[in-house]
Order: structure tokens, then sequence, then C-alpha cells
């Protein structure tokens, strides 16, 4: 189908995200610097992104007519608004360090993800999963 409604929680609450290709990049940075030896480090953007904003780029990606519904019994009656952590000492250590932005990590992993399931699907369609074909028909594979 090339439309549907995604049930959701609170999609205003602000994340730190970050792309695993700089996680990678940033340890092995960590693990080659003497400064870095016994200290204790967060690994981290230092800036929170709202989970709608995702939802949204994941959306437009698919091309598809996704009404977002928003559910009382899915929001956390406890979740933080906003949780982002501080890189200071990381970048003190590592020095200035371009991050991925959260686009193209979005980007990336959309890609990633549809060429993995077009390859599953065109040589092993018998075993494609309900999670997979849902996504599949989502970005309009299957």
């Amino acid at each position: 189908p090339d439309k549907g409604d995604l049930k959701t929680g609170n999609l205003n609450t602000k994340r730190d995200f970050i792309d695993v290709d700089d996680v990678i990049n940033l340890m092995w940075k960590l693990i080659n610097n003497k400064h870095a030896n016994g200290e204790i480090i967060n690994i981290c953007s230092g800036k929170a992104v709202a989970v709608g904003d995702i939802l949204e780029l994941v959306i437009k990606l698919s091309g598809k007519e996704i009404s977002i519904v928003s559910e009382e019994e899915r929001i956390r009656k406890n979740d933080l608004l906003i949780h982002f952590g501080d890189n200071t000492k990381l970048l003190n250590i590592v020095g200035d360090y371009n991050f991925t932005s959260w686009k193209n990590t979005i980007n990336k992993i959309m890609e990633n993800w549809i060429k993995i399931n077009y390859l599953l699907l065109e040589h092993f369609p018998q075993k494609i999963s309900r999670s997979m074909e849902g996504f599949l028909n989502l970005v309009g594979l299957f």
C-alpha cells in the first residue's frame, strides 16, 4: 500500500544520535591517544534531535503517504523530553571532529536497508519476515 497510519508515542522527545562510523572513528582515536587512557569519556554528538524529525525524514524517503497518529497509551509517563551528552572532554582529547549529520545517517541506513532486503527478496523470497515485508511495502519493493 502507498498509504497508511503509523501509531506512535511522543515524537517531541529529543535524543543524542551518533553515526556508528563516527563511534568507530572516535574510539580508534581514543585508543591511540595516551590522554584518554583510564578516562571516562562520553562518545556523543552533543546535540539533541527530535525523534519526530527523524521519523518525518524516513517517511519522506519512503515516498509513501504515512499519517502519524500519536496514541496516549504509547506515551511514556516518565520520558525525558530532552537527553543529550556533553562531548567537551572527547573533543579536548581528539580535537575538532566533523560529526556525520543525522540526516546523512538516516539516508545511509535507508539505502543499505533497501539494498539488503531487495537482495534477500530476490534470492530468498520465502524467507522474508513480516517486519521486512512491511518495510519493503513501505518503500515500494514488495
